[in-house]
């Protein structure tokens, strides 16, 4: 398997925080509910779930193993 590029780590590091994200917001949203209102609890369910999607995508796009297509080589 080839070297990772520089943006690949980046991204990486991004999907990594985005399911920290997920995970911290999901969280939030057990330990809050009871007392916030829908408007709160529906605005913190959507964080969670785009924050695991965008780790998703981050993550897949991280660990792509990638064709060199540098002319020349």
């Amino acid at each position: 398997m080839r070297k990772k590029s520089k943006l690949q780590k980046v991204s990486l590091f991004f999907g990594i925080a985005s399911f920290i994200g997920a995970f911290v917001s999901l969280i939030w949203l057990l330990v809050t509910k009871e007392g916030a209102s829908h408007e709160y609890v529906a605005s913190m369910a959507a964080l969670s779930f785009v924050c695991f999607a965008g780790g998703v995508v981050f993550m897949t796009m991280a660990t792509a193993n990638l064709p060199n297509l540098t002319p020349g080589e």
